[in-house]
Formats: structure tokens, sequence, C-alpha cells
């Protein structure tokens, strides 16, 4: 649990003053940004300089409105953090501890954006795959797109390509056909997607069979998402309509890009949930879902499955809802021959999820609680888009 920014920047002082008594040399420590009058939004740096620069020191920690992010012992003492998306002041609060022990600390609180008429209007952001030949294409122009909302016609009013920070769960199929082998080259291949993440990214590992087996917290670090992986057993049967709709309440409280990433054959006699449930779910907070998709032979769709709870052709409509879940996110389905596939199916995703644009645009007569329908197409011939098909307006 962690104290209040000011209680603890209370204590250290008494602390900075004991050393002082003691005889110790006094750091200084000077923040380079963000300064009191920047407003700050969405990924912003913030730095801290320490001296004399050449003081024998242990870590600089940062603390974000009270909450701890990161430390670091070497310097540059920069680090990169989310601020979210609100017009709001943060208070960025960094402590520094020498070889001794020690602590200095400084704090600075961030400037607001004051108006006399506050409008809010609501931005719809598209994030959108583009390809070319079976690559991805990050070339093309602001121009070359065009965006329908509910069949008319929209004016971009912001335009981005490239690597847009994400939020990731990784669920992991845990049921007892993954027993042994295929579960550890499952955990492998989520610690090498995790590794892959940029400094902005956060995923959270899950992994169920017909329950929860094992759920980290949302982090950017291996070391974090890996604890307790090697001891989970492969075991029961799955619940994966269950698993990804707790997904998505899990991502419901992140801000910007939220991405699901399932792995699992898709049949799932467990499940209280329907998938139709499921997939009401995406539409009403979206996220971009992946299946990763086990398989057995060269029709998959044409086996047999039957449960206490669904006949052969309920599970089918299973399988297809799931399907078409996916598609309607934005995101694919990639089938593989066995586990041996999934680092190369893992890193497949990760390499799309660096190459998206963002398209933005203000859609007109909002509020009607309807589906709207989105189109995206673009004017260079050969090049295929993938984006989410829609949203709800709430």
């Amino acid at each position: 649990m962690s104290l209040p920014w000011r209680l603890r920047l209370a204590l250290l002082a008494v602390g900075l003053l004991w050393a002082a008594v003691a005889g110790g040399d006094e750091l200084e420590v000077v923040i380079t940004r963000p300064g009191p009058s920047d407003v700050v939004f969405g990924a912003v740096e913030a730095a801290v300089e320490v001296y004399p620069y050449d003081a024998e020191l242990d870590r600089v920690e940062l603390f974000l409105d009270d909450q701890f992010v990161e430390a670091r012992r070497q310097r540059p003492f920069t680090f990169s953090v989310n601020a979210g998306q609100e017009n709001r002041s943060h208070d960025f609060l960094f402590v520094v501890f020498d070889a001794a022990g020690a602590s200095t600390s400084v704090s600075v609180t961030t400037a607001v954006i004051r108006s006399d008429l506050e409008v809010d209007v609501d931005l719809q952001q598209l994030f959108v795959v583009a390809e070319l030949d079976g690559a991805t294409a990050l070339d093309l122009r602001r121009e070359e797109f065009t965006v329908s909302d509910n069949g008319n016609r929209q004016e971009l009013v912001t335009f981005g390509r490239g690597d847009i920070p994400f939020s990731a769960v990784l669920l992991l199929d845990a049921s007892s056909s993954m027993r042994g082998e295929p579960l550890r080259t499952a955990v492998r291949a989520a610690e090498t997607f995790v590794a892959g993440m940029e400094s902005l990214d956060e995923a959270k590992v899950v992994l169920f069979s017909d329950r929860v087996v094992h759920e980290t917290p949302f982090s950017g670090l291996t070391e974090v998402l890996s604890v307790g992986l090697d001891g989970v057993q492969a075991a029961g049967g799955t619940a994966l309509n269950d698993a990804v709709f707790l997904s998505l309440l899990r991502l419901g409280a992140r801000q910007g890009r939220k991405v699901v990433v399932v792995l699992s054959d898709g049949i799932d006699p467990h499940s209280t949930l329907r998938m139709e449930q499921v997939r009401q779910a995406a539409r009403d907070d979206p996220a971009v879902l992946y299946w990763v998709r086990l398989v057995e032979g060269p029709d998959p769709d044409a086996q047999r499955h039957i449960s206490v709870w669904r006949s052969t052709d309920e599970h089918r409509d299973e399988l297809e809802q799931l399907r078409q879940t996916v598609l309607e996110s934005g995101g694919r389905v990639l089938e593989i021959q066995g586990v041996e596939g999934v680092p190369a199916a893992f890193a497949s995703i990760l390499e799309e999820l660096r190459a998206i644009y963002v398209l933005g645009y203000y859609p007109a007569n909002r509020g009607s609680g309807r589906w709207r329908k989105i189109s995206v197409r673009v004017a260079r011939p050969g090049v295929r888009v993938r984006t989410q098909s829609g949203y709800l307006d709430r």
C-alpha cells in the first residue's frame, strides 16, 4: 500500500535532515520535465538530474499521482509514463536514494487547460491495419483514406501511423489438452511477446481452463508477468467464452488501444455465457481480438463436438460467432497446426500491432444508442485495410 505523496515527502524530508546532521553531502535534484506550466496528456516523459554529478546513487524512483511508476539506477533518469486523457493536473514525485540509503525528493504539479466554455465532443478513433501483397503498408497518406460512418463520408481531423501504445490480455488455454510441453510452449511465446513490447505498452497474462488458473497484473515488465507461470499445471475443461468476457472487463479501465490475444482451439463445453453475449460486450467497449486457433486436420470446422451444454450444431454456431466477433473487432484468426506454431503467430501479431494507422473524426448525430457501421477504403490499388466494422453509439 503506497503512502500519499505529501506524507512520503514529509517522511523523506526527516530522513534527509538526519543525513545532513550526520555529515553527509546533500544532493540537489532538479526536475527537467515536466514543468509546472506544462499540460500533460497520454504518453509523456518525466526526467530529473542529480548533482553533484559524480555522487554515488542507488536509485531514482518516480511516483505519479501517489502511484509508484518505476525505479532507475543509472542515468539518464528519464521515465516514460502514461498520464491518461483527462484534462487535469498531475503530481510527479521523484525520490533519489544515495548509496548510504539517505533520500532526497522533489515534486511538481502540472497545469490544466483553463477555458470559460468546455465543449464535450467525442472523437471517434479507428485503428487500421493496411496490407499490400501480404506485407504491412506504412507509407499511406491521409488523403488516400476514405472513412464512412453509417454511409456518410467523414472528415479526418487526426491522422497518425506507426507504433501506438496498447494494453493487451494474453489469454492462454490451460485445459487438460495443453498438459506438459504444449502449455510450456505457449507460456514461452507469451513471455517473448511481452519482451518485445515497447516501454508504454502493457500486458496481462491469463491462463484459463474451466476457471481462471493464473492471472498476472498489467505490466510492461517480463519479470512481473512471468512470476508463477512455471508452476502452472494444465488441467480441467475449457470455458473460453467466460474467459474472453473476463478479459474485456479487465481492459475496461485501461486507456488507449485495447487488445485481446486468445490461444485456444475454440471448443467451449463449459462456459455459462454464450458467444453472442461476449460479442455484445466487445461492441460495448471495443477491443481488437486475435484468435490463435489450434486446429487438427484439414477441415476443423467439419469436426463434431457435443457437450452437456451444447449440441454439435450449437458448438459450430459458437465457433462461427467467435470468428465473427474477431473479424468485427478488426482482428484476425491465425490457424496453426500444433503449439509449435504459437511463437510465430504471437510474433506476427506483435509486428502488426507496431504498424497501425490511427484515424480520428467527429461523427454527427451521436447518441442514437444504435450500431453504426464503419467503412474504410484506400485509394491506392491493391491495398487492403482492416479495422473494426462498427461501434455502438451510446
